[in-house]
């Protein structure tokens, strides 16, 4: 059984769009010497005999229109949170947190915003540790922290009164 870990597939990717750009550039010089279009659209790509260079576009370019959509499509929306799923969810907190601490680094040095980091996210974890082996873990994780670092903006920006 053949493992292909990402390394692997990106190399045989590789492989294949330098082979493709060789015949590329094979019906280049065919072009650029007066060769008809009929010669050109039957260079072989690769080893398929049924995979000519028009056949070979045509695919490239449903793969790109495809792969641009799949690239997009991994966008998750966190302002609509209702239907998506835990990892979704988890990772919509995750944003906030970061874009909270990132808020809070404009009053605290980096020092103690890093000390401060810490000790918040040991007081979450001690806080929700029942729940540590379930996928809502990481939720509660971030919006426990999110909730410290806005109380702590808060009181710094709106002062003793909150107003």
């Amino acid at each position: 059984m053949k493992v292909y870990t990402p390394f692997l597939k990106l190399k045989f990717l590789e492989n294949f769009i330098i082979k493709c750009v060789k015949k590329l550039n094979k019906a280049a010089l065919i072009f650029e010497s007066g060769g008809d279009l009929k010669e050109i659209s039957e260079i072989q790509v690769n080893s398929y005999k049924n995979l000519n260079l028009k056949n070979f576009c045509f695919g490239l370019f449903h793969l790109f229109i495809f792969s641009t959509y799949a690239v997009n499509a991994n966008e998750v929306n966190c302002n609509f949170q209702e239907n998506l799923a835990q990892k979704d969810l988890n990772l919509c907190a995750l944003k906030e947190r970061e874009f909270s601490s990132r808020k809070l680094a404009l009053y605290l040095d980096d020092k103690l915003l890093r000390k401060w980091e810490i000790v918040a996210k040991e007081v979450c974890f001690e806080s929700w540790k029942k729940y540590s082996k379930g996928s809502i873990f990481p939720l509660l994780i971030y919006n426990c922290q999110t909730r410290m670092n806005n109380y702590l903006l808060d009181s710094r920006i709106k002062g003793l009164k909150g107003k």
